[in-house]
């Protein structure tokens, strides 16, 4: 486990395990979407999750065995409207083209029915 990771995944995991008390969700039952996830993401911080989606444009390395890996655009994101309960993007947008970012942002908020997280280094 990279201190990296720990480090930007811990804040998201906070906010996420507000909303699922404020929600009255089960960690199982939430259908999570991480884009830009590379081969790990965010699944190995959440233990009762039982698989997410990480899509990007690619994979390199082993991939997490609780992740469905999706290979695809952030700009048209290969699912369907209101698909996952909550949509990650942590530390992605910065690798986007300026000129892309708010076609992404509203690729990210379409195919999310309940919420979205977006967390750029600053």
């Amino acid at each position: 486990m990279m201190l990296n990771q720990v480090l930007r995944y811990i804040p998201i995991m906070d906010i996420l395990n507000i909303y699922r008390r404020l929600s009255k969700l089960d960690s199982l039952d939430m259908k999570i979407l991480e884009v830009g996830s590379g081969p790990n993401g965010i699944g190995e911080y959440i233990s009762k999750l039982n698989f997410f989606v990480g899509c990007d444009i690619k994979f390199d390395g082993r991939i997490n065995p609780k992740m469905l890996p999706v290979v695809g655009s952030a700009t048209n994101l290969p699912f369907r409207d209101e698909g996952f309960d909550i949509v990650l993007s942590i530390d992605m947008l910065e690798h986007i083209k300026r000129a892309e970012r708010a076609e992404v942002i509203n690729e990210l908020i379409r195919v999310s029915k309940r919420l979205t997280i977006i967390a750029c280094p600053c």
